[in-house]
């Protein structure tokens, strides 16, 4: 039995004499076959595959290269295909090719074919509400893994804060097609032909529906400061053996570009009709574009004859791309050449090799960069040791990676390699055709000389008769392709049908297979069938055909239980996987001689299964196709003796290898192969090893295994049975050299399972192990069987592992004390799959050792958290010991210490299962350290609510309740992720403990009341050392000693007090006098101060602007609306009881009855019983909705904060309170509105009588769309503008009473959706000037307090004189100016990453005078500075208070903020301020408002600045009052709340960038 994978490691070599002599009318000594991957997009480079311009004969070593195009699907995969030898050369894009050297595949790059550009980018439907990256919240986006689009994917969600937030869904491009046809996706992130089809099509099953509409290009995210490219890059071996030959292929490369990008015909004419869309030129010959289009096979075009769509469509598509030309790329500004160079053409560049080793260049820097990336987003396990450019290193981003000496070659004068002949004509250099001149103004004299001989021999432009797999216009089955689910899952070669035969897949020549096969096939032996068992004869495979790509496979199973193969047992075991091309003639030897045959008894069970990538060849000469077939024998006497076994034994005819040598004939010891089977007996040992090739001399590892890998040790015990005193281990002692977390070597208890991962998982190996071999004793289960299994991903070799194993009987059972050790025999230094509970540490001592389960550790303390993706660690508690528990007790020795990681953005985590499978119970707890910009951010019930260094504390103990009326089983699980961030974690240490049920005599249910308890770190522990879940918090109850102390205080308190009240009364009459001589100057400063402000209005009454929804009617009959110290109180009018209700778990709501479901019943809210409503509304009314309140034993409720805790474990749900009015349903959840802002505490209520509101009217046609904004009495407006028809625009520069305000919006926009685009604010917009009046002197002296010296509001010194101030005015500064450097210093020095890389020129810098809007600002600020120092603008009487003034608004104000809009919004602004109905209405990602960033390069992105028709963006240098900030939350129409006891907001919210803190 075998697995067996074959992967050509090195292009085919065939010798001349080999080979039929009639194609050459030259000598040919070799033959060398090269197999070059390439994208299926629009590119000009193409134009080489179409007229075979790729070949290459090399005249001194009389060698032909002959090579053959295959269209790749994503860059990921021809990485991968590189890596197994299945092309030599391929296109990739810069993030697969950057994973790849990450991952270490031995590749070069050779040559930067284009940007991306337009061409690829992220496309949304356009009837969804996707019009912005920011809307993509709860979307799902399609995209292939791997790609460059997937790294600007992560990239944008990283940079938006959306990580976590949006599904990503792993789609070649064909599925991302069928996905948006059937409506799966929101969104496509891809290229070629998915962003056609994409851009054309609507999809979601519905022909009607417009297409998707771009959403953000590949060009934008490169601007932003992630910048994808595709390159040329080449198995670097291949490029060292074949120098002459790469250098070709790259110069011919090259031109077809520069052939392009000189498409004007400014260097040569002819570029010009080269690249027009038509067929043909006018001399007759074929355009390029022709050629370019034929090459791209494109489905249901006619091969050789491109459609004039086609060549209008692809034509137009490649301006999308940037296409650097070659000057630009051996310059220093890409990559340069190498330390071996000594040609002219740096010389012509004027630059030295040297220079481009001094810094990193922008090719590297772009690869160290999404490098790290890469690694922040867990797709790579480790960072390579160096990204510099040194002369003399050998890092994976050095000279011997990166490197443009090839394409330097190809334009010098002769070759760098040999200077024995000039750059050949390719395949025409028999000739003696060859280019005499490299230099760069001669450099399309390749190509004339090509389409020269091309002429001259009549050579077809189109490689048509030698391509495979174009896809048909009528039938998703490829032309010439076949597709075994026609007829293979139907098949059962039985009795009566032939006894030997072919089977395969895809004839040859000339086809291919089909995309998304999953097909089976069975064939059983003669002499087998449902009534005779066991089988005498067997059936043997060989292969005889085999050119399958990696991604799709040939597999074999074998059934040891179950005679008829039925392809869904779980017993069928793996023989063998194939896959991998073959050419019979590389070696001149048969598959047979390479590949063993697979023997089974009774039947054996085929698969075929490929992936959705579409495999198609282009250009191929040899036209061999891709396929396999199978020659079977069912009627096989199987093995006679050791002689058919390579010496090994031969038992009831099949051989008996040793686990080293492998095959039906153990023939076979290159590397493993598959399932084999190996018996043991007590004593014995053995050595098994990946491949008889993993070690060198020295004794180190090589690069031998396979990608793609997966074979199975079994090993079985010859007596299995025991007495039960003893156990039976295998001892493993291994040495391995995995790649690390994507290789894995698992070792488990029992037989070979169809997943590796299962409970009898014993550990998981991965990485590079020491010098020294690590020991495992890995345990059989009762039957005698323990197996390893070693599985490998697509990419990434390694040197393997090497394993002796001897069978050990071990008679006393051993028990783990130490921390963090694990295993049989405690060898372990980590956790592993299954765990035991250790002795609980000395702080359980005093507890029931009944309630203490055991003490878990994750790894010893010195070591480091263990990296491991695929698997994880587990407790597992005994069922009997949660029979009588109601929680369990989270202890934990020290803080939580994992990597932390944001909400739902996954990552590593503790994890509490709770399950009863009798009762449908099936929960999970996940206790996470999470990333957070503040306090408000920490809000899960098992966090303490500090941010403390960025991450929310764990709180030490915690519980988890128990679900009630059920037998749980309970197991705790830890997950890690694949690094972390080569930063060292300590894990964990905890005791788990059983809690018990809060006695029901204790006083209050409080934990202190009950004798003998106590409270250990806010949990109780009761009587006689048992944890349980009364209740820490709170005081507990007052008795009458303490009462009788409480008195004895306060008596004299009360007379000191009364005393203190008669003298102040005194001394308040006497200083009143000296204040009425202080009045007359105060009204005269007060009158000057009424002199210097413009366009101030006060509001006369209560006004509510009126949207389309509103019934005026109602509003105005709802009586009377009362706020209350912050609080909405009922309207008076109110005919029922409040309603209070609590947040069910969703999958429970089928449980309760419909009539005590309030609302929408997808928000899961339910009615308390009448007893607690009622207890919550007296509680609620007597408390003025604050406090809490207990309206059932073991639940407090917090009226604050609208939550609902379980005592007993701290698990919180939210809570509604509903009130029934006039209005129709008033809820409140979630916490309160801030305190009103009122100068009297000691004012109960603000009452606003509904009847008396002025209502606004419908806007004006103009202003639809713009807000509006509500008026309370008293409210200060500053006016922007005003109409002749009484509507202005103004921002409140103070606010009468904000609450009261807040509640008249929420009154305004009941029952609007979101979509209907009506804003509604309490800080800015539109409304009736009737509604205000000029502000009286009291009005006044409120902000004359506030703003100080009359002089505050007076123009800046620096500006022109003002003419209007009403109107805004601009004036242009000049260069010399000191305020026009200032702003440029400002501008340039945070163009930093994400950056643009990109030439800035700045056209135009004007200075903005609007004084209404400046002396509006200045208010605002002195506000805000008053209301954090105390110290007024008018207060400033001494030094102190002025510098205390003065670092109020070096604190709370910034000077250089940026805001990126486009020049229609631009003038909005400037004349009326920002607001969010025009700047910013889009930016939801740190809460609803307007946007300004710290960097100009952040708003200088196009998305931001949106260029005008000419190209040019448009920026706003601002000054901007940011107070009290903290970090912001998606869709947030308010920041948190800063102060819970007076609920005072944040004034502004921030989001941080990678790397920035809150104090930067």
């Amino acid at each position: 039995a075998l697995v067996f994978l074959l992967l050509c490691s090195v292009p085919g070599k065939v010798r001349a004499q080999q080979l039929s002599q009639s194609s050459f009318s030259f000598p040919v000594d070799e033959i060398v076959k090269v197999r070059y991957g390439y994208f299926p997009e629009p590119r000009p480079l193409h134009v080489a595959c179409a007229r075979g311009w790729l070949d290459l004969y090399d005249v001194p070593s009389r060698t032909y290269y002959q090579v053959s195009c295959h269209p790749q699907t994503s860059g990921r995969f021809a990485a991968s295909r590189l890596d197994s030898g299945q092309l030599q050369l391929a296109h990739l894009g810069s993030t697969p090719m950057t994973e790849a050297l990450a991952r270490r595949l031995d590749l070069l790059i050779l040559y930067i074919t284009q940007y991306a550009g337009d061409s690829q980018g992220i496309y949304a439907r356009p009837n969804s509400t996707i019009s912005h990256p920011l809307d993509l919240v709860g979307m799902r986006i399609g995209v292939p893994f791997g790609s460059t689009m997937h790294y600007q994917v992560l990239f944008l969600l990283d940079l938006l804060g959306l990580k976590g937030r949006v599904q990503v869904l792993d789609l070649s491009p064909g599925e991302i097609i069928h996905a948006w046809d059937e409506g799966s996706i929101d969104a496509g992130a891809c290229w070629g032909s998915a962003r056609d089809y994409l851009l054309k099509h609507g999809g979601a099953g519905n022909p009607a529906l417009e297409p998707a509409k771009p959403l953000i290009s590949s060009k934008v995210l490169s601007d932003w400061g992630r910048p994808t490219f595709t390159v040329l890059a080449a198995d670097r071996t291949f490029a060292n053996n074949h120098q002459r030959f790469v250098t070709y292929i790259t110069g011919v490369l090259s031109r077809l570009n520069d052939s392009y990008l000189d498409r004007l015909g400014l260097i040569n004419p002819k570029n010009v009709e080269r690249w027009g869309a038509t067929k043909t030129m006018s001399d007759g010959s074929v355009s390029y574009v022709a050629s370019m289009v034929d090459a791209m096979m494109i489905g249901g075009e006619v091969a050789g004859s491109p459609s004039e769509l086609q060549l209008f469509t692809q034509r137009e598509a490649l301006d999308a791309f940037v296409q650097p030309n070659v000057t630009e790329q051996v310059s220093c500004s890409h990559f340069g050449t190498s330390k071996h160079y000594t040609g002219s053409i740096m010389e012509n560049l004027d630059e030295s090799s040297a220079l481009c080793k001094e810094t990193l260049s922008p090719i590297r820097k772009a690869l160290k960069q999404t490098t790290e990336f890469l690694f922040d987003q867990k797709i790579i396990a480790d960072l390579p040791e160096n990204f510099e450019d040194s002369v003399n290193g050998d890092g994976v981003f050095q000279e011997d990676r990166v490197d443009g000496i090839h394409l330097a070659w190809s334009y010098d004068a002769c070759s760098g390699v040999e200077a024995t002949q000039c750059l050949p004509a390719g395949k025409y250099a028999q000739y003696g055709v060859k280019v005499g001149s490299g230099s760069v103004q001669n450099q399309f004299e390749l190509l004339d000389k090509l389409e020269e001989m091309d002429n001259e021999r009549a050579a077809t432009p189109y490689a048509t008769p030698n391509e495979i797999g174009r896809a048909s216009a009528t039938s998703a089955v490829k032309d010439g392709s076949s597709t075994c689910q026609d007829w293979w899952n139907a098949t059962v070669f039985t009795n009566g049908d032939a006894v030997s035969g072919k089977i395969g897949e895809a004839g040859y020549p000339g086809t291919t297979y089909s995309d998304n096969l999953n097909c089976w096939l069975t064939i059983q032996a003669i002499d087998c069938s449902e009534d005779t068992y066991p089988c005498e004869t067997f059936v043997r495979v060989e292969l005889d055909q085999m050119r399958v790509w990696s991604g799709d496979f040939l597999r074999v199973f074998a059934d040891p239980y179950n005679k008829l193969c039925d392809k869904d047992s779980p017993t069928k075991v793996l023989l063998a996987q194939w896959s991998g091309l073959y050419d019979e003639e590389t070696s001149g030897a048969t598959l047979l001689n390479l590949f063993p045959p697979i023997v089974a008894r009774s039947c054996l069970l085929i698969q075929f299964e490929t992936d959705g990538n579409s495999e198609r060849s282009y250009g191929d000469v040899d036209n061999k196709g891709d396929g396999f077939e199978l020659t079977y024998d069912r009627n096989y006497a199987g093995c006679l003796d050791s002689s058919h076994c390579n010496g090994f034994p031969c038992e009831e005819g099949l051989c008996e290898c040793d686990g080293i040598h492998w095959g039906a004939d153990c023939s076979f010891v290159d590397y493993c192969l598959g399932t084999q089977k190996i018996q043991l007996i007590p004593g014995q040992s053995l050595m098994i090893e990946s491949s008889s090739k993993s070690f060198q001399a020295d004794g180190n590892f090589r690069k031998s295994y396979p990608n793609d890998l997966d074979c199975s040790w079994e090993l079985e015990l010859v007596n299995p049975s025991n007495d039960g005193s003893a156990k039976r281990l295998a001892k493993v002692e291994l040495r391995y050299d995995l790649e690390a977390t994507h290789d894995l070597l698992w070792l488990n208890s029992g037989p070979v399972a169809s997943t590796p991962m299962s409970d009898s998982t014993y550990a998981v190996v991965t990485g590079t192990s020491t010098q020294e071999p690590e020991i495992y004793f890995l345990p059989f289960d009762e039957n005698g069987i323990a197996h390893l299994r070693l599985r490998t991903d697509a990419m990434g070799r390694r040197g393997g592992f090497v394993a002796y194993i001897e069978v050990i009987v071990e008679n006393h059972p051993f028990e783990c004390t130490e921390p963090g050790v694990s295993g049989e025999l405690c060898e372990i230094n980590h956790c592993v799959v299954d765990n035991n509970f250790i002795t609980p540490s000395e702080s359980t001592n005093t507890l029931n050792q009944d309630m203490v389960i055991g003490r878990i550790v994750s790894q010893v303390p010195s070591l480091p958290v263990n990296a491991m993706p695929s698997t994880e660690c587990g407790w597992t508690l005994p069922d009997s010991s949660l029979s009588n528990a109601e929680a369990l007790r989270l202890a934990f020795q020290f803080p939580l210490s994992l990597e932390p990681h944001r909400a739902n953005a996954g990552g590593d985590e503790l994890v509490i299962h709770v399950w009863d499978t009798d009762n449908n119970v099936d929960e999970f707890t996940h206790i996470y350290v999470e990333e957070c910009g503040s306090d408000a951010a920490c809000n899960h019930w098992w966090q303490t609510g500090v941010c403390f260094n960025r991450t929310c504390e764990v709180k030490t103990t915690f519980d988890i309740e128990l679900p009630a009326a059920t037998l749980p089983s309970a197991k705790v699980i830890f997950k890690t992720d694949r690094n972390d961030g080569d930063v060292k974690y300590s894990g964990f240490d905890l005791d788990l403990l059983l809690v018990q049920e809060c006695p029901s005599n204790e006083a209050q249910d409080h934990c202190e009341a009950g004798t003998d308890n106590q409270c250990v770190d806010g949990h109780c522990i009761c009587s006689g050392g048992v944890p349980c879940n009364c209740p820490c918090e709170g005081n507990p109850p007052l008795i009458s000693t303490q009462v009788g102390i409480l008195i004895a205080v306060l008596v004299p308190i009360c007379v000191v007090f009364i005393g203190v009240f008669f003298w102040y009364r005194r001394r308040k009459n006497r200083r009143s006098r000296e204040q009425k001589a202080v009045i007359a100057a105060k009204e005269a400063e007060l009158d000057a101060f009424r002199d210097s402000v413009v366009g101030m209005r006060t509001a006369t009454t209560e006004y509510i602007p009126v949207v389309a929804k509103n019934d005026i009617q109602q509003l105005k009959a709802s009586g009377v609306l009362s706020v209350q110290k912050g609080d909405v109180k009922d309207m008076l009018n109110s005919p029922s009881t409040p309603t209070w209700c609590w947040q069910e778990t969703s999958h429970l709501m089928d449980n309760h009855d419909s009539n005590d479901i309030v609302g929408d019943p997808s928000e899961c809210f339910v009615k308390y019983d009448k007893a607690s409503n009622d207890i919550l509304e007296k509680a609620y009314q007597a408390q003025n909705g604050r406090g809490t309140c207990i309206p059932r034993r073991g639940y407090t409720v917090s009226f604050d904060a609208m939550i609902q805790t379980k005592d007993t474990t701290g698990f919180q749900r939210d809570i509604k309170r509903v009130v029934e009015g006039g209005l129709g349903s008033l809820s409140m959840s979630g916490g309160h509105v801030p305190k009103a802002d009122t100068d009297d505490d000691q004012s109960s209520t603000v009452e606003i009588d509904m009847s008396e509101c002025q209502y606004g009217e419908d806007l004006p046609d103009d202003l639809k769309g713009e807000p509006q904004m509500v008026l309370i009495r008293g409210d200060i407006v500053q006016i922007n503008t005003t109409r002749n028809d009484g509507w202005a625009f103004g921002s409140k520069i103070f606010h009468s009473n904000e609450v009261a305000a807040r509640e008249l919006v929420k009154l305004a926009t009941a029952g609007l959706k979101e979509e209907e685009d009506q804003e509604i604010l309490t800080d800015n917009g539109w409304f009736k000037m009737d509604a205000t009046h000029i502000p009286s002197g009291e009005e006044l002296a409120l902000l004359k307090a506030n703003v100080g010296d009359t002089g505050a509001l007076e123009p800046p010194e620096n500006w022109e004189p003002v003419a209007d101030p009403t109107v805004v005015q601009l004036h242009c500064l000049s260069p010399g100016q000191e305020e026009y450097q200032a702003v440029k210093k400002a501008f340039m020095s945070t163009l930093r990453p994400p950056s643009f890389d990109k030439k800035v020129k700045i056209i135009s810098i004007r200075r903005v005078q609007n004084l209404a809007m400046y002396q509006g600002y200045i208010v605002k600020r002195q506000t805000i500075c008053y209301r954090e120092t105390g110290v007024q603008g008018g207060d400033i009487s001494s030094t102190n208070a002025e510098a205390v003034q003065k670092r109020a608004v070096a604190r709370f104000e910034r000077r250089w903020l940026w805001h990126g809009t486009n020049i229609e919004v631009m003038d909005k602004i400037l004349q009326q301020g920002f607001n969010r109905s025009f700047c910013g209405k889009n930016a939801t990602a740190y809460g609803k408002g307007v946007y300004f960033a710290r960097d100009a390069s952040y708003s200088a992105y196009p998305i931001y600045a949106i260029p005008d028709k000419d190209g040019n963006q448009y920026m706003l240098a601002c000054r901007v009052v940011v107070g009290e900030y903290c970090r912001g939350t998606s869709d947030a129409l308010t920041p948190d709340v800063r102060d819970p006891t007076t609920h005072t907001l944040y004034d502004t919210t921030v989001g941080l960038l990678s790397g920035d803190t809150m104090s930067n």
